[in-house]
């Protein structure tokens, strides 16, 4: 039978490629004297994996919430488990704000460039930074614990 649990690990790969690619984007474009909000590809090609990337994250968070659980009821302690959970839902908050505000600034027909967009890309770098210690603690809950691999030690 198919355990839900591992649903989570499959989905948590698209966020974590997909959003460090949109921040890389919108900092070469940039670099590039680009307008973020503007239709060039560059730009529109970050903001669209953003979007992708956000509501993938969202997605896998509530995967992970169901694996947080099996792996509860199998012994494991919560407190990795919250610390996991806690990192992941600050990459998520960042990564919403940047993607609704990015959204309404496109909407709004305002410009992201010079200092906005750099203020953009910087929350966004802050983001990715969070993301990737997120999963670097997931990654722990896996290959150091056996979170949802193994039996719990406290099961044996």
């Amino acid at each position: 039978m198919f355990n839900t649990a591992h649903i989570h690990p499959m989905i948590v790969h698209f966020p974590l490629v997909l959003l460090p690619v949109a921040i890389a984007m919108q900092f070469t474009a940039l670099v590039r004297n680009q307008d973020l909000a503007s239709m060039q590809c560059l730009p529109l090609a970050g903001f669209r994996f953003l979007i992708f990337g956000t509501i993938t994250a969202l997605v896998a968070a509530a995967f992970g919430d169901i694996s947080m659980a099996k792996a509860l009821s199998r012994g494991f302690t919560i407190a990795p488990l919250q610390e996991h959970e806690q990192l992941g839902m600050i990459s998520i908050i960042l990564f919403v704000f940047l993607t609704v505000t990015h959204g309404f600034i496109r909407w709004s027909n305002f410009s992201l460039s010079g200092g906005r967009g750099w203020f953009m890309v910087s929350i966004g770098i802050f983001a990715t930074a969070s993301l990737l210690i997120t999963a670097y603690f997931g990654g722990q809950l896996v290959y150091e614990l056996g979170v949802n691999v193994a039996t719990s030690k406290l099961n044996i």
